[in-house]
């Protein structure tokens, strides 16, 4: 049995709420969740897949809530084992 990572994109967590106000939260500052946005040329979500393969993951899984599908960036560099799913319900995902 090998190891496995999943990462989430976007993921509303309800029951986390932030100490700021609601119109000064970081996410209410960015047009997209941080995982995409470009930092150096590579995405965030980028840089931890090629992490989780330098640690020795072998299946990376990637989620991301439908409605965002539009912001995840193309990899600069190929992943083996790596599957981006794009899901209507991340819950059940």
């Amino acid at each position: 049995m090998g190891l496995g990572a999943i990462v989430v994109i976007g993921a509303d967590f309800e029951g986390v709420r932030s100490t700021l106000p609601p119109q000064t939260e970081p996410e209410s500052l960015l047009a997209e969740p941080l995982a995409c946005i470009d930092v150096l040329g590579r995405s965030m979500t980028e840089r931890t897949i090629e992490r989780f393969a330098r640690a020795g993951v072998e299946i990376v899984s990637v989620l991301v809530p439908v409605e965002l599908a539009h912001c995840v960036p193309p990899l600069s560099v190929p992943f083996e084992n790596l599957k981006i799913q794009v899901v209507a319900d991340m819950r059940s995902a």
